[in-house]
């Protein structure tokens, strides 16, 4: 009986090894390559993405990548970088201010939450606001609403509106957890910004505090 190690004498055995290792370094090639997702940010963007190819989307302004985005052509438009990972984005003013009640969709005192739209597409979204009115003498509706660049108000070139009706100055939180607009936002640096209305009738001053508004992409294009 020999002493010999068998994976000594055994050239077979040794040859399935090697096999087996090849085999494995292949899929950790394959691997490697499919995990190394490159960073772009504006201007960057595959010119002619393949399907399901991927990237990680990074502001100018911002160190980090923040958005993990997948090309699908089966949207048929631009718009087809779906996303797939990553942060929303936030905008939010904090501060108690007041506002003028004539019936008009209007800025607070202090304006805001402003919201800059980093890529063109459809974005879901959230917002909120509280609102109260000042020895208030009358029944009433307030309501908050996301204005599309700067425009007239949610009921007029805007997106959408959360309302409520109060009285004797009672503090009224509203929010509205929205879905994708019917049209996409068209390029980068379009605005979305939340405003007020309250019927001219309502008496006092009427104040607006803790604004907010969330967006996610759902689908954009490249910038």
């Amino acid at each position: 009986m020999s002493n010999t190690p068998r994976w000594e004498d055994d050239a077979s055995w040794k040859n399935d090894v090697e096999r087996n290792l090849r085999e494995t370094q292949l899929r950790l090639s394959r691997f490697v390559d499919a995990v190394e997702i490159p960073e772009v940010t504006n201007g960057g963007f595959p010119p002619n993405p393949e399907q399901w190819e991927e990237v990680y989307y990074r502001h100018p302004d911002s160190p980090y990548a923040s958005w993990h985005l997948r090309w699908n052509e089966n949207w048929g438009d631009a718009y087809g970088w779906e996303f797939i990972g990553g942060m929303y984005q936030w905008a939010a003013v904090m501060t108690d201010t007041t506002y003028t009640q004539n019936n008009t969709w209007v800025d607070a005192a202090v304006a805001g939450p402003v919201h800059t739209i980093r890529l063109p597409g459809y974005y879901n979204y959230g917002f909120g606001a509280q609102i109260y009115v000042q020895t208030q003498t009358a029944l009433g509706q307030i309501a908050i609403g996301l204005s599309f660049n700067n425009g007239t108000g949610a009921s007029q070139g805007g997106w959408d509106y959360a309302a409520a009706h109060t009285v004797s100055g009672i503090a009224v939180t509203m929010q509205n957890e929205g879905g994708p607009p019917m049209v996409p936002l068209v390029a980068e640096g379009d605005t979305v910004k939340i405003k007020t209305i309250s019927a001219a009738t309502l008496g006092g001053t009427a104040h607006v505090r803790f604004r907010w508004i969330r967006m996610q992409p759902q689908r954009v294009a490249a910038a």
